[in-house]
């Protein structure tokens, strides 16, 4: 593990102000959307995210070719500052939703980059590990920039301005590299169908975990309230969630290292499949619950690092830039489906429907991965 921060503690950096920031910043901006126009354009707003996320992970590999990734970085996270600073002279509801594409946008360049980096500077044998790091530390920021809420006084627009102040100290860490991401010098382009190709568990999983993530963000809150908690234990359900997702990761990613990844992901969603029934079917219990979806969390937000991993295995070091935009493109696409599907089984079923849903979603993801690994078996592609 030193090994790997020794030459990642850069990037590392600069996630942990970053995502401090956008912690910070999603706590105020569905807030203040939440009291002056309701859950609808919340949910708006969440899907706005991921729709710039989409369009960043598609156009972020060209910039990243033409400039490298310190510079599309830097150039991104300004745009990222401006974009907050805007939210401080106007309160137009259809300005924000701009701005909450371009939020999503901008991100896009940081996800890339960073975790390009990691990957680039981790042998085949550490990348699991070292993306577990990448990702606590990102759990990490988002909590401890929830934490900060508190400090602030959500009904002045001097918080946007706290966040845009730490978005620009974010930039800081990689400018003080004396070399570019450590990655070779030409590097190669995969397209969408190459990287399915490549690996169909890992391009399948990621896009299903997308609706999970999606899923579990936007409905949980929903789920506590129909059970009929409060506020105080939404919130700790939730902090179980982030939590485990935080800490489970190294666990996990060091799991990754030694086992076969991709049975590794195949597994996790058996576990997903399970710890939903128990949770069905466990009484008003709620540390339990609390429990389970502390491991929940641990297991769902694992998927992606190790789907990453994956395809990073199997391809060669010059497209692992490419990988992670495809990556970044599939999962953001299942963020986008999941919220507009999940409804409809909860409406239908009460509370318990979220789990039936993502249920289904685990099968759908289990019997796609068995029916296309037969196809290819008997040589038909």
């Amino acid at each position: 593990m030193l090994n790997i921060l020794k030459k990642t503690y850069l990037p590392l950096l600069s996630t942990f102000l970053l995502m401090t920031a956008i912690g910070l910043f999603n706590t105020i901006i569905y807030v203040k959307l939440e009291l002056s126009h309701g859950s609808q354009m919340v949910g708006l707003s969440v899907s706005l995210y991921y729709f710039g996320l989409l369009i960043g992970s598609q156009v972020i590999e060209h910039f990243i070719k033409k400039h490298g990734h310190i510079k599309t970085f830097v150039c991104f996270m300004v745009g990222l500052v401006l974009a907050t600073e805007i939210y401080e002279l106007t309160t137009n509801i259809y300005i924000w939703m701009i701005l909450r594409i371009v939020s999503g946008f901008s991100l896009a360049a940081s996800f890339v980059v960073i975790m390009s980096w990691m990957m680039n500077a981790s042998s085949h044998n550490e990348r699991g590990v070292s993306l577990a790091l990448y990702n606590m530390l990102f759990f990490g920021a988002i909590t401890f920039g929830q934490y900060l809420f508190g400090f602030t006084e959500n009904k002045t627009p001097i918080s946007f301005t706290y966040i845009a102040i730490l978005i620009a100290l974010s930039i800081l860490p990689l400018c003080f590299s004396k070399v570019d991401i450590p990655e070779t010098k030409k590097p190669l382009t995969m397209s969408i169908l190459e990287l399915f190709k490549t690996s169909h568990t890992a391009k399948i999983s990621v896009l299903m975990a997308g609706i999970l993530q999606a899923c579990l963000y936007g409905f949980l809150p929903t789920y506590c309230l129909m059970r009929g908690f409060d506020d105080k234990k939404l919130s700790l359900i939730m902090s179980a969630l982030v939590f485990g997702g935080m800490l489970l990761q190294y666990p996990l990613g060091k799991l990754s290292d030694k086992l076969d990844r991709t049975h590794t992901v195949i597994g996790i969603y058996i576990a997903l499949i399970i710890l939903s029934f128990l949770i069905m079917l466990l009484p008003n219990n709620f540390l339990l619950l609390a429990f389970l979806l502390f491991i929940y969390g641990g297991l769902v937000f694992a998927i992606y690092p190790i789907a990453l991993n994956i395809l990073g295995d199997k391809v060669n070091q010059s497209a692992i830039t490419s990988v992670n935009q495809g990556v970044l493109f599939s999962n953001s696409l299942g963020a986008i489906i999941g919220p507009l599907l999940a409804p409809w089984p909860i409406e239908s079923l009460g509370y318990n429907g979220l789990f039936i849903f993502i249920i289904i979603i685990c099968v759908l993801t289990l019997g796609a991965n068995y029916i296309i690994s037969k196809i290819r078996h008997r040589g038909i592609n």
